[in-house]
């Protein structure tokens, strides 16, 4: 199925091979869903799903969309598996109902539909300067990361940025919010 010259989907069937090129530092992992799935995914990181799995658009709250800054995630229903396109490999870790998860932003794959999230910045109120915004997370269940998530700003300054602007930005007071 093709709309706007993008493949959207199509159906494998029978004896056949598929080569996939894939981005530098990008991983295919192949993740089981049990038939009582209640995982929200994001749907850019999906490249297949099986056969007898169905997805259903489920729309966010108005406070997770605001959060996420995605108003729809996908739910698949199993059994089947999800073939996941990441920065690294996938890893899986345990919400806590009272206990904090901090996740990087970026890096989260799939989350449980009755989590709790909230933005949040591990450390102290001054490290907004300096720090992504993650999520805090509560809530019982699996969520998915990616663990090979790479911060891009980063890079550019590592990388890009001359030593005299590096060096302003931290002798200055405020340095890294005038200098860009």
């Amino acid at each position: 199925m093709y709309r706007k010259r993008k493949l959207i989907r199509s159906c494998l069937r029978g004896p056949s091979r598929l080569i996939l090129g894939m981005p530098p530092n990008c991983m295919l992992e192949i993740v089981d869903v049990p038939e009582n799935n209640h995982l929200l995914f994001d749907f850019r990181h999906v490249l297949f799903y099986t056969d007898g799995m169905t997805m259903k658009s489920k729309l966010q709250t108005f406070k997770n969309a605001w959060i996420t800054r995605e108003w729809v995630r996908m739910r698949f229903s199993g059994p089947g598996r999800i073939g996941l396109l990441s920065s690294g490999s996938i890893a899986t870790l345990q919400l806590d109902p009272e206990v904090p998860l901090f996740v990087e932003a970026g890096a989260l794959v799939a989350y449980p539909e009755n989590a709790s999230i909230k933005l949040s910045v591990y450390g102290n109120p001054l490290a907004t300067q300096h720090m992504n915004v993650q999520w805090e997370m509560k809530g019982a269940g699996p969520i998915l990361m990616q663990t090979g998530f790479r911060d891009g700003h980063l890079e550019d300054q590592l990388h890009k940025d001359s030593l005299v602007r590096r060096t302003l930005r931290e002798l200055l007071p405020f340095g890294g919010v005038y200098i860009r």
